[in-house]
């Protein structure tokens, strides 16, 4: 009964702490991440409901990397005020062992290892993908981000002016600068136009214009002046859905599926590191809680050596956290990355599981008691 009261008082300030840690770091980071965007809101005319919409979709990816961190700074939080109020001496003096003491830790990093496992494997995958097919679609509905007035942005090269354009998408004072070809630039006006999707690609139909090349092998400029002309855009029309999925946008059962065409056997590689980084990713929920627990709970269990053991801790899980990202890039062009990858994680689980739950605190000696002197 004492074990399980002294368990559920330590779990819920972990659960406390989590929390809190987790709301504050994921956005902290959210925010940052969320300013890269504000332009779909400046120059492409989104709507603020949009915008957070678009913006909430990268939370599921922010939350998976954080959570493993989270727990991490909970545990030495937790047990380091638990040794400064010497509620962890008075528990260790009643004969509880490290086990004892770090049950709370494994219950929870055990359940956040099978969360992480699902949200990594699934749900990520579900909020990138509807992520990039949202950013698909507003960097190529460009029928919809023609502002009037401005000058517009929509492609690699290609800048559109439109003085007005009516409710019924005809545009007037049309303005279009191609320079997708270096060599060869081209300028078109026109009085008034229209923007056209075709299965072909994107259209702009023009009346009353004037259309200007340059040739700028030779200098020489070529003028067309005309009735009616149509200039080729591309398939800047293209649905999300047939766009090529990014192995980040799949989910595990589709990670480990047979390629099915030229772009998956191009991306193999990229496909296979991804796969064996989303399975290595939830061991850290165990590995950073666990270095934690390991140096608080090695040596004499004093208040004197926290602060070293604090900063050993922080240095080795920043370190661990580094060469997981060096890991997984590398893992992209070399297969011996993965195994690293994974040993990565494991190895330092090991040892630190090795000094919590194997290695016996060391006790403090008694002092000698001096003989008394002449005898």
């Amino acid at each position: 009964m004492i074990l399980r009261g002294s368990t559920a008082y330590i779990l819920r300030q972990l659960v406390v702490a989590v929390l809190f840690i987790t709301a504050a770091l994921t956005f902290a980071v959210w925010l940052t991440q969320s300013l890269r965007f504000v332009d779909l809101i400046v120059n492409r005319g989104l709507t603020i409901g949009a915008f957070l919409y678009f913006v909430l979709l990268l939370l599921p990816s922010l939350l998976a990397a954080v959570l493993p961190v989270a727990l991490f700074v909970s545990t030495m939080f937790v047990y380091n005020r638990m040794l400064a109020d010497n509620e962890l001496v008075v528990l260790r003096s009643a004969g509880y062992g490290n086990a004892m003491l770090a049950r709370p830790v494994f219950l929870f990093a055990g359940a956040l290892f099978i969360a992480l496992f699902l949200v990594n494997g699934w749900l990520v995958p579900a909020s990138y993908r509807a992520f990039k097919d949202m950013q698909f679609s507003l960097r190529n509905e460009y029928a919809a981000i023609l502002r009037e007035g401005m000058f517009n942005s929509i492609d690699d090269g290609i800048t559109v002016y439109v003085r007005v354009r009516d409710a019924e998408g005809e545009l007037y004072g049309i303005f279009l600068q191609d320079a997708r070809d270096p060599e060869k630039p081209v300028t078109a006006m026109a009085e008034r136009g229209a923007l056209v999707l075709t299965p072909d690609g994107a259209r702009v139909l023009m009346v009353n214009g004037t259309r200007q090349e340059l040739e700028r092998a030779t200098g020489q400029l070529s003028t067309l002046v005309f009735d009616r002309y149509t200039m080729d855009l591309g398939m800047i029309g293209e649905a999300a859905e047939n766009r090529f999925r990014e192995p980040q946008e799949r989910d595990l059962p589709a990670l480990f599926a047979e390629p099915e065409s030229e772009s998956d056997f191009y991306y193999a590689d990229q496909i296979r590191a991804e796969r064996n980084a989303r399975i290595a990713a939830p061991i850290y929920a165990l590995t950073f809680p666990m270095i934690g627990l390991a140096l608080l709970f090695v040596g004499e269990f004093s208040r004197r050596a926290r602060i070293w053991r604090l900063a050993s801790a922080g240095l080795l899980v920043v370190a661990i956290k580094l060469m997981e990202i060096g890991w997984q890039s590398l893992a992209k062009s070399d297969s011996l990355a993965i195994l690293l990858l994974y040993l990565n994680a494991l190895v330092p689980l090991a040892i630190a599981s090795y000094f919590v739950l194997v290695q016996r605190p060391r006790r403090r000696r008694a002092g000698r008691i001096p003989e008394p002197a002449g005898v």
